[in-house]
């Protein structure tokens, strides 16, 4: 194997170096958070049955991320697209290295909805896309709007190359 340095552990905790997962491991671990620490199976069906168990994570640790992800999509978190979102949202935005030596980023948004109830989680990945906040969360915003067919407030998404006139 390979030799592992205390720097490695850093980069983990922040999913970067050797992180390597799919937008459906990152909405199954978001589920876990929004059911209180019960893995539930996977459904693309509003009204599936699901089935759920609990896979012992303590109901405080759970809280606190929680908590965090709320704020996430408030003013002062990296959310910025979604603070003004009617209902309330707990999502978590991702910047990751692409990992393949460019300074390109693939922008992550994992959300659930609403935040004391949830009904919805929604990944979304834009591969070599940025920031999370500035691509993901957009996207994010403009699904949920419709999912819960009402009208929300979402921070428009800003085009990123501006045509000069001459």
């Amino acid at each position: 194997g390979k030799k592992w340095f205390l720097g490695d552990t850093y980069h983990m905790a922040i999913g970067q170096g050797d992180v390597v997962v799919t937008p459906l491991q990152i909405n199954m671990e978001t589920s876990v958070i929004a059911n209180n620490g019960q893995k539930c199976d996977f459904s693309v069906l509003k009204d599936s049955k699901i089935n759920c168990k609990n896979i012992g994570i303590d109901r405080l640790t759970v809280d606190i991320v929680k908590r965090g992800m709320i704020a996430a999509c408030h003013s002062g978190g990296t959310a910025w697209p979604l603070f003004n979102f009617k209902t309330e949202l707990a999502c978590k935005t991702g910047t990751a290295e692409v990992g393949d030596g460019s300074n390109d980023t693939h922008a992550w948004l994992t959300a659930f909805a609403p935040a004391d109830n949830p009904q919805i989680v929604i990944t979304v990945l834009v591969e070599r896309g940025g920031e999370g906040s500035d691509e993901a969360a957009p996207i994010v915003g403009d699904f949920l709007k419709e999912y819960f067919e009402e009208p929300q407030t979402v921070v428009p998404r800003y085009p990123t190359k501006v045509p000069v006139q001459q």
